[in-house]
């Protein structure tokens, strides 16, 4: 054997190990991307020939802070605060969520903003208290 016969064999088993590995970290990055905006399906409405005038149309959001929840009804807002740290306040925010339920019974879409600092359970607690108050259309706004 020659000099030249042996360079003719390269090793690619580390550049195989390597290409997996950055594949791997790629999808692992791209999932995670994914979850900073959650949205359950809203139905998109369609504009007719002859538009119908419609009452002004009430928006409902959910904020949830470090301090308190905040629940907005277009511009009226009505605060309630944890009752200790990220403690959430459980039966006032379900009670008021009903009522919105009873106040607005063909309305189906929240939106649910949270801050990065907000407890992942806290939010999903809140987001399982929307769906279940008949609310089935939530989308999450995280900052």
């Amino acid at each position: 054997m020659s000099a030249s016969n042996s360079g003719e064999n390269l090793n690619l088993t580390p550049f195989i190990d390597l290409f997996s590995v950055l594949v791997l970290f790629l999808i692992s990055t791209a999932v995670w991307q994914q979850l900073s905006s959650l949205s359950t399906n809203v139905e998109n409405s369609t504009s007719s020939d002859n538009p119908v005038p419609k009452e002004k149309e009430v928006s409902l959001s959910i904020t949830l802070l470090p301090d308190k929840v905040q629940l907005l009804e277009s511009e009226k807002a009505t605060d309630i605060p944890n009752l200790s740290g990220q403690e959430l306040n459980k039966d006032r925010i379900k009670t008021s969520i009903e009522e919105w339920r009873q106040r607005f019974p063909d309305k189906k879409d929240v939106t649910l903003n949270t801050a990065n600092t907000i407890l992942y359970g806290n939010m999903i607690t809140v987001f399982d208290m929307v769906v279940g108050a008949g609310f089935p259309n939530v989308g999450v706004n995280t900052q």
